[in-house]
């Protein structure tokens, strides 16, 4: 077995030509550092820290800082995600074998596992009907909180835990109430 000889010199040689190894971790002043057409500029010495790497360690102009670029072929979980979710399985019904998308065969067990009164399900197609857009936008819920039950509900409430109901509250749900603009 042959070994292949780095192609990068040992750490204790620079290549250089400097008496010293470069200390990379020191915080001292550098070189004076370029400007954007990588000339030295008549500026104080560059200091290394935190978003200031050493000059000899930067891209050069030109240079790119992932070369082989990305892989041919990639994909993103996206793709992946919707190439995997279309695939045909068999899925069995009863007696019988059918063939559907990875997809189809979800929503149905979805369907048939809340119709089995599994409240994480339905949450599930509910969740999923708002999305597609099944459900109406228009649905809100203050018409379930008006009228004359909600009156009823909120005097009972304020009855049970001691608080006088204020007159502008009266007004207000008398206001927002159906009934009450039906009787005026």
């Amino acid at each position: 077995m042959t070994h292949k000889a780095p192609s990068h010199p040992p750490r204790d040689q620079h290549v250089g030509g400097a008496e010293e190894p470069p200390d990379h971790h020191n915080a001292a002043p550098q070189a004076v550092a370029p400007d954007a057409i990588g000339q030295a500029a008549d500026r104080e010495p560059y200091a290394v820290g935190y978003g200031r790497p050493p000059l000899h360690s930067r891209f050069k102009p030109g240079q790119s800082g992932n070369p082989k670029g990305r892989a041919k072929g990639s994909q993103n979980l996206r793709t992946i995600l919707k190439r995997v979710s279309n695939e045909q399985i068999q899925i069995r019904e009863g007696d019988r074998t059918r063939r559907m998308s990875r997809m189809e065969a979800l929503v149905r067990t979805t369907y048939a596992r809340a119709f089995k009164r599994d409240p994480k399900a339905l949450a599930s197609l509910i969740m999923l009907w708002r999305q597609i857009g099944l459900t109406d936008s228009d649905e809100t819920t203050t018409g379930v909180l008006q009228g004359p039950e909600y009156a009823a509900i909120v005097a009972d409430f304020l009855a049970r835990h001691g608080v006088e109901h204020a007159a502008s509250d009266d007004a207000v749900n008398a206001a927002a109430s159906p009934s009450a603009k039906q009787e005026g």
